[in-house]
C-alpha cells in the first residue's frame, strides 16, 4: 500500500485507538428569551428578559467543556457560570373600603374622644374664670354661663360613654381576631391528619384493621371537635354582628351645637351691657367668647369629617411602586462518564477526502453528577401612598435579602450524531438531572442539537439552539428558597482537538 493512500484512509492503528484525545471546546449560549422566579427568605419576584435587556444586565459569563477520551471511553467536564441582575418596576393604585376594624383602630389611635374631652375641660376651667371676674356680674350672664356649664357637663358624659362603648367593641374585635387564629390552627391541624391518611392509602400502604379503626376515630373525633369550635366561633360572630356600630357621634355634635348656641346668646348680652356702659373686662370677655366660637366651629368641622369616615368608610387610595432588584449568579458544573457505541466520531479533518462511507453513526450515553451553585440577592424598594380625607401618609420601605445554596445532583444524558462527510456532522445531545433529591422541587435539563463544521485539521466550529431549564424550590414560609430559569436560544461554539 502506498504512503499516499494510507494517510488518506486514516488506517487506526491499536496504538492511536488507545491513546487519549482531548477536545477543549468553549462556548457561548444567546438568549431570545429568559424568564423564572427567585425566591429569598420567602420574598418572591418573577423576571422576564429579552436579549437586549440581559446584555445591559449581564456582569459576567464564561462557560466551556472539556472530553477526554481513551478508546471508547470518555470524561467530560462542563461548566458554566453567569452573573446577572434584573430590575422589574410594579406600580399599583387600589382602592379600600375600611372595615370595622380599621374604623375602630383609627378613633382608639388618633384619641378623637380624648382630644375632644381636653377641650370640654378648657371650656370649663374658662367658664369658672368668667365667673370669678367681679366686673362682669350680671344676672343674664350668669344665666348663660349656668347654661354653657350645663353644656360642657353634658358633652364630658356623652364622650365617657362612647369612650367606653369604642373601648368595649375593640376588646370584642381583638377577642374575635384570637379565636380566628385559634380555629385557623385547628383546622389545619385537621387537614394534615386527613392528608396523611389519603397518602398512606395513595402509595399502597395498607392498615392493619384495628389502625383503621384507631385512624377513624381520631379523624371523627377531630371532626366533631371542630364541629363544636366552629359552632362556638359562629356564636362569636353573631354575638358580635349584634353590637352596635363604633359611637354614634351625632350625640357630640348636638351638645357641641349646643355649646355655639349658649356662647353665640352669651355674646349678644355682652354687645348690650357694652352698648350700656362699656368697659374693657366686657371687650376681653367678648374677644374670648368669640375665640371659643371658633374653636367650636373648627371642631365641628373636624367632626364632621370623622363622621363621614364612621357612618360612610371614606374609601383610602392606595398607591405604591415596588421596585425589585435581583441580582442572582449561577454556575452549572457537570462531571460525567461517557461510552461511545457504533463508528468512531471525526477526531480531526483529514487533508484529502477520507474515502470513508457515510453516514457514520454513533450513539454516547453518559452518566455522571451535576454541581449546582446559586447565589440571589434581593432588594425590594417600596414607595407607598395612602390618602383620604383624614389620612396623608407616603414614604419609602426598603429591604434586601440574600441567601446562597449549593448542591450535588445525579445526571443521565445523551449524545447521538450522524457524520455526512469528512467536515460536517449533525449532533443532537440532551441531559436530565434532579429528579426531586435535594429539595422539595429539584429538576434541570438541556437540550441542544446542531452541526459540527470543522475547519481546519484540529478546529471545528458548532453551531446549534439549545433550550435549558432549571427549577429548584426549598422551605416554606421565611425559609423559602427557590430559582427557577428557562432560556432558549442559539449555541456557538468552536472546538480545538488535541
Amino acid at each position: 500500500m502506498s504512503p499516499e493512500l494510507g494517510e488518506s484512509l486514516q488506517i487506526e492503528t491499536p496504538e492511536d485507538v488507545n491513546r487519549w484525545r482531548f477536545t477543549f471546546q468553549p462556548y457561548v449560549t444567546i438568549p431570545v428569551s429568559t424568564y423564572g422566579s427567585a425566591t429569598v427568605k420567602g420574598e418572591t419576584v418573577n423576571y422576564s428578559l429579552g436579549l437586549g435587556t440581559l446584555l445591559e444586565s449581564l456582569k459576567a459569563t464564561a462557560s466551556g467543556r472539556v472530553e477526554a477520551w481513551n478508546g471508547n471511553w470518555g470524561f467530560i467536564i462542563d461548566g458554566y457560570y453567569a452573573n446577572l441582575g434584573a430590575v422589574n418596576g410594579i406600580g399599583r393604585v387600589n382602592t379600600r373600603t375600611p372595615s370595622l376594624f380599621n374604623t375602630v383602630d383609627y378613633l382608639l389611635s388618633r384619641g378623637i374622644n380624648t382630644n375632644l374631652e381636653q377641650f370640654a375641660n378648657q371650656l370649663s376651667q374658662d367658664i369658672q374664670a368668667l365667673r370669678e371676674a367681679k366686673e362682669l356680674k350680671s344676672v343674664e350672664i350668669e344665666i348663660k354661663l349656668d347654661t354653657l356649664e350645663e353644656n360642657v357637663q353634658a358633652l364630658k358624659d356623652t364622650l365617657r360613654q362612647d369612650l367606653q362603648s369604642l373601648q368595649d367593641v375593640a376588646e370584642n374585635i381583638n377577642s374575635l381576631r384570637e379565636e380566628l387564629a385559634g380555629k385557623k390552627q385547628n383546622l389545619e391541624t385537621l387537614t394534615a391528619k386527613i392528608d396523611d391518611l389519603q397518602g398512606l392509602r395513595e402509595s399502597g400502604f395498607e392498615l392493619e384493621p384495628d389502625q383503621k379503626i384507631k385512624a377513624a376515630i381520631a379523624i371523627n373525633s377531630a371532626i366533631a371537635n371542630n364541629q363544636n369550635k366552629l359552632q362556638d366561633l359562629q356564636a362569636k360572630f353573631t354575638k358580635f354582628n349584634s353590637l352596635r356600630n363604633p359611637p354614634d357621634l351625632a350625640p357630640i355634635r348636638e351638645n357641641l351645637q349646643q355649646i355655639k348656641q349658649t356662647l353665640q346668646e352669651t355674646q349678644q348680652k355682652v354687645e348690650e351691657l357694652r352698648k350700656i356702659k362699656d368697659s374693657e373686662p366686657l371687650q376681653q370677655l367678648q374677644a374670648a367668647i368669640q375665640e371659643k366660637q371658633a374653636e367650636v366651629t373648627q371642631t365641628l368641622e373636624k367632626l364632621k369629617t370623622v363622621k363621614e369616615f364612621v357612618e360612610n368608610r371614606d374609601p383610602q387610595q392606595i398607591s405604591n411602586d415596588i421596585t425589585s432588584n435581583l441580582d442572582f449568579s449561577q454556575g452549572i458544573y457537570d462531571f460525567a462518564l461517557t461510552y461511545n457505541f457504533g463508528d468512531t466520531p471525526p477526531t480531526s479533518l483529514p487533508k484529502e477526502a477520507s474515502g470513508k462511507p457515510f453516514p457514520r453513526l454513533w450513539f454516547q450515553p453518559i452518566l455522571g453528577t451535576r454541581l449546582n451553585s446559586l447565589n440571589l440577592e434581593l432588594e425590594n424598594t417600596i414607595n407607598y401612598k395612602i390618602s383620604s380625607s383624614l389620612i396623608n401618609i407616603e414614604g419609602t420601605a426598603q429591604n434586601t435579602y440574600q441567601a446562597s445554596k449549593l448542591w450535588f445532583e445525579p445526571l443521565l444524558g445523551a449524545k447521538a450524531g450522524i457524520q455526512l462527510s469528512d467536515p460536517i456532522t449533525l449532533w443532537l445531545r440532551g441531559d436530565y438531572s434532579g429528579f426531586g433529591l435535594a429539595g422539595d422541587t429539584n429538576y434541570s435539563w438541556n437540550l441542544i442539537f446542531g452541526m459540527d463544521w470543522w475547519v481546519r485539521e484540529n478546529i471545528s466550529l458548532q453551531l446549534g439552539y439549545r433550550f435549558y431549564e432549571i427549577n429548584y424550590q426549598n422551605g416554606s414560609g421565611s425559609d423559602a428558597f427557590g430559582f427557577s430559569e428557562l432560556f432558549n436560544g442559539p449555541f456557538v461554539s468552536a472546538s480545538f482537538h488535541f
